[in-house]
């Protein structure tokens, strides 16, 4: 019988009386201890010394104990004889052997296509026992769903601090935003795996949040877009920015493009005038009077409204209201000469005064004039 097979089945049994089981005192037999961190979807590389016509196993001890495959260390071939004891891993092992010397050789074992479920602890058995822990690393926004401007998010990458030996990984984490390194402030709140945002501004959409790990001068990133729904927000845009006009039959009636700033697009129409954001009316009449409101609504969110006034008149019309205006003119300047003529006439007379130059006037008879002038005041 297979000493690992046996193995397992006592691991096993011994763990379910317990309800669960401590891994711990596999892994204090570990004479290396090393934490790789790697993407979802990429490739991890588990790396090792080993002596020559050996025989490894590769097994996982936590969450779950599990035989994954064994193979030998030949002095005289790089290739090796797998043995694979988890059929799901057949197109995902590789495994290299570089001899070093007729003693030592150096084994590359390649995990392709790594998911979340390769997270945990595995150790390699062999010349000596090795552990590592291997952090698949992936980023995703709690809730799931497209954020609304203004509310909070909470950014999770996997897996927690509680997969991962902080103390034996030897790696630096941190948060970035758009590549800015993100400083915990109460706008930002930074915990091992979470980054809170408190309120989440349009400015943010189709940026990246990003987890990086810094390993032993090693950068490996994952980053996840932003996508912040907003709008249209008042007042909407218009070109021109008029909103009262006041025009002649037969004038040409400026397009009018309305806007709004929207994420997802916002749908635009000015009523039954038009289902985009044009608003062409080209030569008007007096039947083209009225308002004229631009509506724009975001799917899932608000909608906003703006109005404009638009006022014509008949041409017609126009010139009969000129024409009176005048004839009104004249008749009140005619009325205004006529009122100045009687007002002088009233207060006019003539005065008649007569003098001698010879002569004081005051010796002169009374009733009598000589050397007269009349003068009109």
């Amino acid at each position: 019988m297979d000493l690992d097979f046996l193995y397992a089945v006592m691991f096993s049994l011994f763990s379910a009386s317990r309800g669960t089981y401590d891994y711990e005192p596999l892994i204090a037999g570990c004479v290396s201890y090393k934490t790789v961190f790697v993407p979802v979807k990429s490739t991890a590389i588990f790396q090792t010394f080993s002596s020559c016509s050996v025989s490894i196993k590769f097994i996982k001890i936590y969450p779950t104990y599990q035989r994954l495959f064994k193979f030998e260390v030949s002095s005289n071939e790089s290739e090796c004889k797998l043995n694979i004891y988890d059929y799901l891993l057949e197109d995902r092992v590789n495994i290299s052997v570089l001899q070093v010397n007729n003693n030592k050789s150096e084994v590359k074992i390649e995990l392709k296509d790594v998911n979340m479920n390769d997270n945990g602890t595995y150790m390699l058995l062999g010349s000596a026992q090795e552990c590592f822990v291997l952090f698949i690393m992936k980023i995703e926004q709690e809730p799931g769903r497209a954020l609304e401007e203004n509310e909070p998010v909470k950014i999770h990458a996997h897996p927690l601090e509680s997969v991962i030996k902080r103390s034996k990984s030897n790696a630096t984490i941190v948060w970035l935003l758009n590549e800015i390194s993100i400083d915990h402030s109460a706008y930002f709140i930074k915990q091992d795996g979470y980054l809170w945002i408190s309120q989440v501004k349009k400015e943010f959409n189709g940026k990246s949040v990003t987890y990086r790990v810094i390993q032993d001068g090693t950068i490996i990133d994952v980053s996840y877009m932003l996508n912040v729904r907003y709008g249209p927000s008042f007042p909407l845009t218009l070109t021109p920015e008029i909103t009262h006009y006041n025009l002649v039959s037969g004038d040409v009636m400026p397009d009018i493009i309305c806007t709004a700033e929207c994420n997802p697009p916002c749908h635009i129409s000015w009523g039954k005038s038009n289902s985009g954001g044009l608003l062409s009316l080209d030569t008007v009449t007096t039947g083209d009077s009225g308002e004229y409101t631009c509506i724009a609504t975001r799917a899932g969110g608000q909608t906003i409204e703006r109005t404009i006034t638009v006022f014509v008149s008949d041409d017609s019309s126009l010139a009969i209201e000129v024409l009176t205006y005048i004839v009104t003119i004249q008749v009140i300047v005619t009325l205004g000469l006529a009122l100045c003529v009687v007002f002088i006439c009233k207060r006019g007379r003539v005065v008649s005064c007569c003098f001698d130059k010879t002569k004081n006037p005051s010796q002169n008879a009374p009733g009598t004039c000589t050397n007269s002038t009349t003068i009109w005041l």
